[in-house]
């Protein structure tokens, strides 16, 4: 969630995760008398913008890594990688941090103009944000609503299931003629070679 701290003048969010404990749960052993209470881990940012509405990128499978949609004031929709606001960043990174992809804990969270999503047609007074999945694992739809209408696909985890537009499909097509050829006249070869071998 988001806020205005009036104390600092300034627009936070808090990002909280839930997890069953520091160690491992037994399944086999469950009793409703006993639950494990969850542990909770949270942390706050400070952002460069006041927030008008925000949302997380859905996908197909849930495969993909999720990115927040955040709506500013100033027109801009912002799409801002899930690990900056993981409230597992530690103070300081030691190697089993580093192993799990976790980077060290900083405040403030730095906004690239590169992840605007909108670019220059800047969306003003946005009252809500949706996120769709799509036939594709990587992709996932945006649409913005408000004063002015947006939609657009963002990518979390970049395009790892599409082909490139100026991928070499003679290639392949021919190399996979090649290879069927080939392997039939290996086959023939390995054919008359046992025929030969058999009448000596």
């Amino acid at each position: 969630y988001t806020y205005y701290n009036q104390r600092y003048r300034r627009y936070e969010a808090v990002s909280s995760s839930l997890f069953e404990g520091p160690a491992q749960y037994n399944d086999s052993a469950f009793s409703s008398f006993d639950p494990i209470e969850p542990v909770v881990q949270s942390k706050a940012y400070i952002l460069p913008y006041g927030v008008n509405a925000i949302q997380v990128t859905t996908t197909e499978k849930g495969i993909t890594s999720r990115d927040i949609i955040m709506a500013a004031p100033n027109g801009m929709l912002i799409e801002i990688p899930w690990i900056l606001f993981d409230p597992r960043r530690p103070l300081d990174l030691t190697l089993l941090d580093r192993e799990e992809g976790l980077i060290m804990y900083t405040p403030e969270i730095m906004i690239n103009f590169e992840s605007v999503i909108n670019y220059y047609k800047f969306v003003y007074n946005i009252r809500g944000i949706h996120t769709v999945a799509t036939g594709l694992e990587s992709t996932s739809v945006v649409f913005a609503y408000g004063l002015d209408l947006f939609y657009t696909r963002v990518f979390p985890s970049r395009i790892f299931d599409q082909l490139k537009d100026d991928f070499d499909f003679m290639f392949i097509g021919w190399s996979t003629v090649a290879f069927v050829v080939g392997s039939f006249i290996a086959k023939r070869f390995a054919a008359i070679h046992q025929t030969k071998k058999a009448w000596k």
